[in-house]
């Protein structure tokens, strides 16, 4: 029947092709195929499947080998007696074998009085997407695949948490080491004061000051290479986690699948087999490991609060106004990602069957056409991908004003409470709080 199709004849004589599939598959080849492809085609369609004569422009009877009756269905069943007889038998026994079709289901539906929808979307050969949040038990059966709960959580949490830690202790120890310096050598301006606590850096003498800041980079040389050890140790334990979590989650849903019946197969096409294998383990494997560094990354914050208490006002409002662009933001997303998921399973089916029929296709000179088809597939694919871009950068636009907006009135606190005498502030310190600050516009972009 499809290398008749490849063909685009003028016409086509169709001897009994709906007699080896079933009733369902018999319907859709002759709604798809022969009523709407061969629209415009003379086609001339043998068959003994009369609930298909209705659509039929002219019927022609045949007995031992000979045409009896030539006509409409309608002029066939007001003028012969014989055509209407065969339709009331046939019609009969199909009624009959609806009734018992019937009593079976009932029996089956009297066990079962509830049927799943995702099962009855699956039989429509449909591929369904989930809607609303990500469900709490998705991330506890992620972690529990990796590590188990308790040790994933340990690992994402407390680990980031004590590298964070690091990095901000051993900035803040720079910071005081380049005050020291300034009051040393009396490098003074306006951002600069004199503090009591300083004065002992003033009064040290050569060999003292030369013990004092060697004490500082011996200091500040270990803190670094803790940070770089707990960076090391953290990636590596979270790159096993992440990656140890993929394989099981693999290796999962490989078993399932070869033990899948025939059935699942009838229904869900290659394509969307190959999607969950390839995508979405890459997925696993590749994002989630660098996105979770930076939802965790929340250094900027606290240490703009450790350094003046003022600034978690700003923050405040700033989270605020994230939570109210993410409202907006996060289910479209959500939802534009599933879409584009689901328009990739086609591509995927549509390469996998071009491929094992390559060589019907080209000796029937049918490339444009699966061109054709091929590349509406990829359109519906690409159309999902460009609205994500859009929307990613819809949002990027306002995350970016919310930090900048944080920012601005971190700088306007930190005059504030340095120009009032409120707590002292010194210039490494106001230095330190811009430059996390303006972090903070890249590590919005991913933690939300």
């Amino acid at each position: 029947m499809a290398r008749a199709l490849y063909r685009n004849a003028d016409i086509y004589l169709l001897d009994d092709p709906l007699s080896a599939v079933d009733v369902k598959v018999a319907r859709h080849l002759f709604q798809k195929s022969i009523k709407n492809y061969l629209a415009d085609k003379i086609c001339i369609l043998v068959t003994h499947q009369i609930q298909f004569l209705q659509d039929a422009t002219k019927i022609i009877v045949l007995n031992n080998g000979e045409m009896v009756q030539i006509g409409t269905y309608t002029d066939l069943l007001a003028s012969s007696t014989s055509f209407a007889r065969l339709l009331d038998d046939i019609h009969q026994f199909e009624q009959q074998h609806s009734i018992e079709l019937y009593q079976q289901q009932s029996i089956i539906s009297s066990t079962c009085s509830d049927v799943d929808e995702e099962m009855l979307a699956l039989s429509k050969n449909i591929e369904t997407k989930h809607k609303g949040t990500v469900k709490s038990h998705v991330y506890a059966e992620y972690l529990k695949a990796g590590v188990g709960i308790i040790m994933g959580l340990f690992i994402v949490i407390i680990l980031s948490s004590i590298r964070e830690g690091t990095s901000i202790f051993s900035n803040w120890w720079l910071a005081k080491w380049s005050d020291d310096e300034s009051y040393r050598y009396r490098i003074l301006n306006n951002c600069t004061n004199i503090q009591n606590n300083n004065n002992t850096v003033w009064s040290m003498s050569n060999a003292e000051w030369s013990n004092h800041r060697n004490q500082r980079f011996y200091i500040y040389c270990v803190m670094v290479f803790i940070l770089v050890l707990i960076t090391f140790f953290r990636s590596m334990i979270t790159e096993f986690m992440f990656l140890n979590a993929g394989r099981v989650l693999h290796n999962k849903m490989f078993r399932r699948l070869i033990r899948c019946p025939i059935a699942f197969f009838d229904i869900n096409p290659v394509g969307r087999i190959l999607n969950r294998f390839t995508k979405d383990v890459a997925t696993m494997d590749d994002q989630l490991p660098v996105d979770i560094y930076d939802f965790l990354n929340v250094r900027t914050v606290v240490l703009v609060g450790m350094l003046n208490p003022w600034s978690f006002i700003p923050a405040v409002i700033s989270l605020i106004g994230l939570l109210f662009v993410r409202y907006c933001y996060a289910p479209c997303s959500r939802d534009l990602r599933r879409l584009e998921s689901i328009t990739r399973s086609p591509i995927y089916s549509y390469l996998t069957s071009t491929i094992h029929g390559l060589k019907v296709i080209r000796s029937y000179h049918a490339e444009h056409m699966c061109s054709i088809e091929f590349f509406s597939h990829l359109d519906d694919n690409t159309r999902a991908n460009h609205l994500i871009f859009a929307t990613n950068r819809w949002a990027a636009l306002r995350f970016d004003w919310v930090a900048l907006s944080f920012i601005a009135l971190v700088t306007i606190f930190s005059v504030i409470v340095r120009v009032t005498g409120y707590r002292y502030l010194s210039t490494a310190d106001i230095a330190m709080t811009l430059s996390y600050s303006l972090n903070l516009m890249g590590l919005l972009q991913w933690a939300i």
